[in-house]
């Protein structure tokens, strides 16, 4: 079985992360010939992958301008529809929403099966037109993959082609055992939709009682100076640390105490379960989707009401004052990642491509 992967770029972003580690999975199956296909410069890989797959280019950046663009896109199509004729893949996987409804047009008319995989919830797109079209265009997949069953309650009232696989929670953890410091973390892109300003407004009414802990944010992004600003607003500036982008995170994990997560909305976060899988104590709104799929309330982590600040700032005063608890949390919230491990989820793809060899 010959398998195509279909991404923009192979740098920086948790999709691509997904793709690389579950590629180099796939690819020690004797029966499966893997193949990764981007419309980016190769030499822009962040992520490793196995000498075994075979790593195509077909095209290049993005240009500006609309019209440009849509030319350029109209282009992109063509060459990847050549680039299926020639490979001749039995299954074509395109990742993240744009790349899926590019692929089923570009193919429209080859028999060819396409298994395309959402990465984030079904309210991420604003736009009910685009919604519609998605909708629609997905019609003509063979599989559509979801991350959660939240989101698969509502594609399934209008698909029949639904499946859920959660994304693979993986890291290398160091075997030395270090010291947990009295420190909260959160991580990710530093955007609107990531609330770190909640996380930030919690921190400080949690300093009220317990002056000697600290707040740190991983990450980067647009909202950087704004969210410094804030700090500096709330007068806690000197007990938030903003680390950046950080390549190691397992380090950061391992020497922090307690997750925090405050999103608007998530796909399926895989910093919380980076930090689950190292043992911290995480408490996470229940906002759409993932984290109540990751997180057994009151057992690997505590789930709060979307949006409750006072609730958030409670659980997380529960868990400071009670150090059992953080501990048994924390050992609960590992065993719970045991089901995202990549042998599990891998297995589950196996499964999945394994359906088309039977047809």
């Amino acid at each position: 079985m010959k398998v195509l992967f279909l991404i923009s770029k192979l740098n920086l972003g948790g999709a691509e992360r997904v793709l690389s580690t579950l590629s180099n999975y796939l690819c020690q199956n004797g029966e499966l010939r893997i193949l990764i296909a981007t419309y980016n410069n190769i030499e822009k890989d962040l992520y490793p992958i196995d000498s075994r797959i075979k790593r195509i280019n077909y095209g290049g950046d993005i240009v500006e301008g609309n019209f440009s663009k849509l030319i350029y896109r109209m282009n992109r199509m063509k060459d990847l529809r050549n680039l299926v004729k020639v490979e001749n893949p039995d299954i074509v996987i395109p990742l993240i929403w744009k790349m899926n409804l590019e692929t089923i047009l570009a193919l429209i008319g080859m028999k060819i099966n396409i298994v395309v995989c959402e990465h984030n919830n079904y309210y991420q797109i604003k736009s009910k037109l685009i919604r519609t079209w998605r909708l629609f265009l997905y019609q003509f997949a063979n599989k559509v993959i979801l991350l959660t069953h939240r989101d698969a309650d509502i594609y399934e009232q209008y698909l029949n082609n639904v499946s859920v696989i959660p994304n693979p929670i993986f890291l290398n953890i160091p075997p030395k055992k270090y010291n947990r410091e009295k420190r909260i973390l959160c991580a990710g892109r530093l955007s609107k939709v990531k609330q770190f300003d909640h996380t930030i407004f919690v921190f400080s009414e949690i300093l009220k009682t317990h002056p000697t802990w600290r707040l740190s944010i991983a990450g980067d992004g647009p909202e950087l100076n704004k969210l410094k600003e804030y700090a500096r607003l709330l007068k806690v500036e000197s007990k938030v640390d903003f680390l950046g982008n950080v390549v190691d995170m397992s380090k950061i994990y391992k020497s922090h105490s307690i997750y925090v997560l405050s999103s608007e909305y998530e796909g399926f976060p895989m910093v919380l379960g980076e930090a689950m899988l190292c043992e911290m104590s995480v408490i996470s709104y229940d906002c759409p989707t993932g984290p109540s799929e990751m997180i057994e309330d009151g057992v690997s982590g505590i789930l709060v009401e979307h949006n409750n600040k006072l609730e958030l700032i409670n659980s997380v005063l529960k868990i400071i004052e009670d150090d059992e608890l953080r501990e048994k949390m924390g050992y609960n919230a590992k065993i719970k990642m045991e089901e995202f491990s990549i042998s599990k989820i891998g297995s589950k793809w196996e499964d999945l491509i394994n359906e088309f060899d039977k047809k």
